[in-house]
């Protein structure tokens, strides 16, 4: 009698159990994974919108070149060295423009183009070759320090001690200078000292 007794308990306590939980499901919520109380239901919990800022991934030096690398590139540099040091393109192609230089707060530049040209390109500025062809197009006027043009293509690099003259007439055009900062770059370079971080 004692043992149907407590297997009847048994029996209604797990029946109890079973219609609570149908009736007041557990809730989730972190680590609270008690029953609730019908009497009170769970807050509505907001939810605030976080804003994620993102960090740009910070520039990575560029690598120190070891002396098999220098020694490797050192003529080819020195001879772009040289080679920045002035500027001759002969262009071909439409356009109207007048080009006079004689450093960055003294030039006027009018006009436009659409050429390719052949020569020495000028001034790399950047860790490239330059080859003596390319596109050269331009549009737009600069005053000084004012600059309102447009360039496509292997457009010049002018330097702020540049000196020169270019024009483009009808389809035939020029473009001449001498950048006296590259002779220094190139005197430096000598000794490996890149001051325009041009070398190869």
């Amino acid at each position: 009698m004692k043992t149907w007794l407590s297997c009847a308990g048994l029996a209604l306590l797990l029946g109890a159990c079973a219609t609570a939980a149908t009736a007041r499901p557990a809730r989730w919520s972190g680590l609270d994974l008690g029953p609730q109380d019908a009497t009170h239901p769970p807050a509505q919990t907001q939810s605030t919108p976080q804003t994620q800022t993102q960090t740009p991934p910070a520039e990575e030096p560029e690598p120190e070149h070891g002396f098999g690398h220098v020694l490797l590139w050192y003529i080819p540099n020195r001879i772009s060295d040289v080679l920045d040091i002035v500027r001759a393109r002969l262009r071909v192609g439409p356009g109207l423009e007048v080009d006079v230089r004689a450093t960055e707060l003294l030039d006027l530049n009018l006009g436009g183009y659409a050429s390719v040209f052949v020569g020495i390109p000028g001034p790399r500025r950047e860790r490239a070759f330059n080859w003596p062809f390319g596109f050269d197009n331009m549009a737009g006027a600069e005053i000084s320090v004012i600059d309102a043009t447009t360039h496509y293509g292997d457009a010049p690099h002018y330097g702020v001690a540049e000196v020169g003259l270019g024009a483009q007439i009808a389809i035939v055009g020029f473009d001449l200078g001498v950048d006296v900062w590259e002779a220094v770059d190139f005197v430096t370079g000598i000794v490996c000292i890149d001051l325009e971080e041009d070398d190869l």
